[in-house]
Order: C-alpha cells, then structure tokens, then sequence
C-alpha cells in the first residue's frame, strides 16, 4: 500500500500570477488548459475567479500543506487498515456564480469521480488541521472506492463510509433516533437523492431537487458519526 500526493499548490500559484485580460484566450487561462490536459490534477481550481485564492495558496505552501495531507493519509491508512494505493491532490475551490460550496462539498463526497480530491475552500480556516481532516477523510473515500465493486453504494454503505471518514478525520456527532428509523426504510436505496436527503437532511435534498426525508441540517450524517463512534469503542 502506498499513499501519494500529486503536486497542485506551486502549479496553480503560476497560473494565478498570469493575466487574467482576454478570458478564455488569457495568458492565465491557457496556462491552466494546458496544464491540465498535461495531466496536472487541477479542475477542482477555477482559474479564472477574482477570489484571493493565490493568497490562501501561499498560507497552504508556508506549512507544507502537500506534506501534511500525506502524513494524514498514511495514519489514516493505518487507522482502518486499507491495503490499497491511495493517490490524493489538494485543491482549492471559490464559491461563486457557478459553484455553490455546500452543493459542490455534497457532490465531491458522493461521487467516485472526486475520490483523491482534498477539497478546501479559500475563505474558510486554511490551517494545517483542516488540511489534515479533509485529507484523512477523502483517504478514506478513496480506499473505499478501491474496494467496492459498485458504482452505486447503498445509504446504508455511504452512511458507514462518511461516518468512518469523519471519525478516522477526529470528528464527532450526535445520535439520532430519527435518522435510524429512516435508515430502516432506506438503507437499501441506491439513488443520490434518498443518500444526499439522509445523510446532509432536507435542505440538502432541495437544493438538488431531491425528495426529503424530515431530517436537520447534517442530522443522518451525524448519526453516522455517531455509530461509527460507538462500534469503535465497543471494539477498544
């Protein structure tokens, strides 16, 4: 097993530093097409935003942000003994007209496609803990994605799996009676909407057009948490 981390802070940086002046036939924005079809793991970036993203980019490079996802994911690793190669980048992401932060963090942790992705967001805390805890998380995911032979997890299976990232990442939650009966009723479901309505409650699900369930703000996902939480230490 072995855990990678691809090289996107120091790439990005340059990019940002070009001129922006021509839209898509900027400088700045060929710079980033032509990486990225050189294979540089930058989509999650939007070159183009007027966000101080560069700026939170330097705060990540003047304490080794890259480093320290790579230690996280190697105890991480450890921690729920995967034996999978696990290949994580880090982006950094500005919300904006076309990226809404609480949608695009519910689809990169769903979606297979997102799975070495250590997604940050410019303005929230950019600290060596956040970093971190994104990237014990989506090593999680991502040795996950590895083992499982289905493109469609049931809730049931997703619930588990962000419940184990969240606590492998030392985050905690609250048990929730609510959200277990309704796991009763869709824990064999295979659909995004009946995960995204469960685990992230019924904003969530409107948000994406999804039938809700009648649960909070984040409630299924901490009961996840929670359960995770208890088998763990009924196995200490």
């Amino acid at each position: 097993m072995t855990v990678a981390v691809e090289p996107t802070l120091e790439a990005m940086l340059h990019i940002y530093s070009l001129s922006a002046d021509g839209g898509d036939r900027s400088p700045r924005f060929q710079a980033y097409l032509e990486a990225c079809r050189s294979g540089r793991k930058l989509q999650g970036f939007n070159p183009m935003t007027t966000k101080p993203v560069a700026a939170a980019i330097e705060s990540l490079l003047a304490f080794d942000a890259e480093r320290i996802a790579l230690e996280a994911g190697r105890t991480a690793t450890d921690a729920i003994g995967a034996d999978d190669d696990v290949d994580l980048f880090l982006s950094v992401a500005a919300p904006g007209m076309w990226t809404d932060a609480r949608a695009t963090t519910i689809e990169h942790r769903l979606a297979p496609r997102h799975h070495g992705e250590v997604l940050l967001w410019f303005d929230e805390a950019v600290t060596a803990e956040a970093v971190r805890a994104a990237a014990a998380e989506q090593t999680v995911r991502a040795a996950w994605w590895a083992r499982s032979d289905s493109q469609q997890p049931t809730v049931a299976e997703v619930s588990r799996r962000e419940g184990l990232a969240g606590v492998v990442a030392g985050r905690t939650g609250d048990a929730s009676a609510r959200a277990e009966q309704i796991l009763h009723t869709v824990a064999a479901d295979r659909s995004r909407g009946s995960a995204v309505a469960y685990l992230f409650g019924d904003d969530a699900a409107a948000l994406f057009g999804y039938t809700a369930l009648g649960l909070d703000v984040d409630e299924g996902l901490g009961h996840a948490l929670s359960s995770v939480q208890r088998l763990r230490l009924d196995h200490v």
